[in-house]
């Protein structure tokens, strides 16, 4: 085999030392790629009109989560045999050291993060994180799926700086000979999934800057996982098998991972669309729910007469016989609850729906009903 026409790599670990610490190329990949999705994700914030005080914790729930499950995820996944052997390797999962064989311990790094186990400790603090700011939950799974791309592009850099997770042997004019592991040409996997991420990346953020207010229906979370899952699972028809145990299955570890995850992200899309068709759905009745120049203003920026019509209109899009109406004009001042009222009575007899309110006002039940139940103190005897 003449090895001359392939790419010969063995670059060195390390970038340079600060005291007794090394700077190693896989950490710096690691810190760009976080780095660049911490400043898109602020950016988005801005745009979005989120709040910088919300924005403020992300990056600890964010870099806590995504390092914590990549690293439990290449232990439990793919090494539990080592890490679960005994005490000092289970301490090895947390801290970036290795106990030797003399009975010291040596700083190596993390080597050894899952992606797969990186999405899931990601999920667990971006609900943790919901549930802190109260951000509504498919925004910052759509922004994520936005950012996360290109992180995950530096991710796999970092892998090939490693040069982990190789790929297999092959002839192809373009492999490399990664010569900490042996001298056979071999796919460069971890590159494959770098330019692909990066394509990825490109894609999604193309089609959030034409349609801004798809945020928050999934889509972008939803492409972002179906895309980066179901490259990963034909991807890894050209690598190596990482643990021995994965020679015994029909499919490697990283494809058999990769499958609910390709799943979760085809309901997203599906989900994102119908939410899409909703909003196509509801485009004619702007106007006549009083709407009109609003389609793309945020919640935030509309008056509460105007924030009470966006709910009837989206209660009517249910598509429901009935709506129920709980104090629907008590947070209104008085114009505009009068206002309110004679603009719903009309749109109800024009739409044709019946209608179940809950009030307090004697004068609001007299002149919006047809039919009024008065309770008693204690309803419920």
């Amino acid at each position: 085999m003449n090895t001359l026409s392939y790419i010969v790599w063995n670059p060195d670990e390390t970038i340079c030392h600060i005291g007794g610490l090394a700077l190693r190329w896989y950490g710096m990949c690691w810190f760009v790629g976080l780095t660049l999705g911490y400043l898109l994700m602020q950016r988005l914030y801005k745009e979005q009109k989120l709040g910088a005080d919300k924005f403020e914790p992300l990056f600890i729930y964010v870099f806590v989560s995504i390092l914590l499950g990549a690293r439990l995820g290449h232990c439990l996944f793919y090494e539990p045999e080592y890490f679960l052997g005994s005490f000092d390797h289970f301490i090895e999962m947390f801290v970036p050291m290795r106990h030797l064989a003399d009975g010291t311990w040596k700083y190596v790094g993390y080597q050894g993060l899952a992606s797969h186990g990186g999405v899931i400790g990601l999920l667990i603090g971006l609900w943790l994180y919901v549930r802190h700011t109260g951000i509504k939950p498919l925004v910052i799974l759509d922004n994520m799926g936005i950012c996360a791309c290109i992180t995950a592009t530096f991710i796999r850099l970092g892998n090939l700086m490693n040069s982990e997770i190789i790929g297999s042997v092959t002839d192809v004019p373009w492999a490399f000979i990664f010569e900490r592991v042996d001298t056979y040409p071999r796919h460069p996997g971890q590159l494959y999934e770098a330019i692909a991420y990066l394509v990825f990346f490109i894609l999604i953020l193309v089609i959030y800057k034409r349609q801004p207010r798809k945020v928050g229906s999934g889509l972008f979370f939803g492409l972002c996982l179906a895309l980066i899952f179901s490259f990963r699972f034909f991807i890894e028809y050209t690598k190596e098998i990482q643990v021995a145990f994965e020679a015994a299955l029909p499919i490697n570890m990283g494809q058999i991972l990769s499958i609910p995850f390709i799943l979760i992200g085809a309901y997203f899309i599906g989900r994102g669309m119908k939410k899409e068709e909703a909003r196509a759905k509801a485009a004619p009745l702007f106007g006549r729910f009083g709407l009109e120049g609003t389609q793309k203003k945020w919640p935030s920026e509309l008056s509460g007469g105007m924030r009470q019509r966006a709910a009837f209109l989206r209660t009517y899009l249910m598509g429901n016989d009935v709506m129920l109406l709980d104090e629907p004009f008590s947070a209104l001042d008085a114009l505009t609850r009068a206002d309110m009222r004679s603009w719903y009575c009309s749109m109800a007899e024009e739409l044709g729906y019946a209608t179940l309110m809950i009030t307090h006002d004697v004068d609001e039940a007299v002149s919006m009903a047809r039919r009024i139940y008065v309770l008693g103190g204690n309803p419920s005897e």
